[in-house]
């Protein structure tokens, strides 16, 4: 088989591509898969490197897993080198990812044009972005016992919930002022601090300070919405979405205590965690599972 080229090996190599496309429970499919992928791994030893390269790639990596436009680019520089190739094709294979090339650039200058939202609007994705529904139910469903189907529904619903809105918000609006330099400096999009001094021209300093006034009032709807007494969610269910919203005041209160781990942040944790308090009396010992015994 290591011989072979032409048809033969176009043949072979076409069978182990399409074997990719095959389905569960196709057990001839599977077979094939079997036997071209034995001998292509012979053709790999083989002389013509424009073949044996062919089937190393394959074998690395099927041509319906990998990305169109960077194989063809691998393939026109491979073909190039081909003794038999026919001059136009090179050509005409380069003109065409030229072209598509130039579309590219042009459609990322649009993109890059990096449309910057106002406040509001970046607060509108800012409840989605942070997660904050998402943790909210998963919480919810973790914790209650019994789940009341009336509460879940509201969750659920399409609309999001204002409490829940809220306090998504306060948890972006403060996951920013804590990450926003770091992950800027990575490269990352504006974050609310920018939008707001891009919207009025401020500084940034007085960008930080209205954020934190607002993250304030918004407090204020979150604390109406729990003194509601017709609210349809429990006291036990609100503080679910608080405890998420006064954990990201913790975890972002002195920098990104998520993703860089300050050691302020890293201590607190600890202290809650693992370290308890000494007890004056020696004799006094606590374990979780016995409590404190003299």
């Amino acid at each position: 088989m290591g011989g072979w080229i032409g048809d033969e090996f176009k043949g072979m190599l076409s069978l182990y591509e399409a074997s990719y496309y095959s389905l569960e429970g196709e057990s001839i499919m599977e077979e094939a898969w079997q036997f071209t992928s034995k001998h292509l791994k012979e053709v790999t030893m083989g002389k013509d490197v424009f073949v044996a390269e062919q089937a190393r790639r394959a074998l690395e990596l099927p041509l319906h897993w990998r990305v169109a436009r960077l194989e063809a680019r691998w393939f026109i520089d491979a073909y190039e080198e081909r003794k038999d190739k026919n001059p136009l094709l090179p050509d005409l294979a380069k003109l065409d990812f030229n072209i598509l090339q130039a579309i590219y650039q042009e459609e990322l200058k649009d993109i890059s044009c990096k449309y910057t939202p106002t406040l509001e609007e970046y607060l509108t994705n800012g409840v989605v972005s942070i997660a904050g529904p998402i943790m909210t139910i998963s919480a919810y469903l973790a914790a209650t016992n019994p789940i009341i189907e009336k509460e879940l529904e509201f969750l659920e619903s399409n609309n999001i919930p204002d409490i829940i809105q809220w306090s998504s918000k306060i948890f972006r609006l403060q996951d920013d002022l804590g990450t926003s330099t770091d992950e800027l400096k990575r490269g990352d999009v504006w974050k609310s601090i920018q939008c707001y001094m891009h919207e009025t021209g401020v500084s940034e300093e007085l960008a930080r300070e209205h954020i934190k006034d607002l993250m304030r009032q918004m407090w204020k709807k979150v604390n109406a919405y729990r003194a509601n007494k017709d609210s349809p969610l429990s006291q036990t269910t609100a503080d679910f979405m608080l405890n998420l919203v006064r954990a990201s005041h913790f975890m972002y209160l002195h920098g990104d205590g998520h993703g860089v781990q300050n050691q302020e942040t890293m201590d607190v944790a600890f202290t809650l965690l693992f370290r308890p308090i000494p007890l004056e009396d020696e004799d006094m010992v606590f374990t979780p599972s016995l409590g404190t015994k003299g």
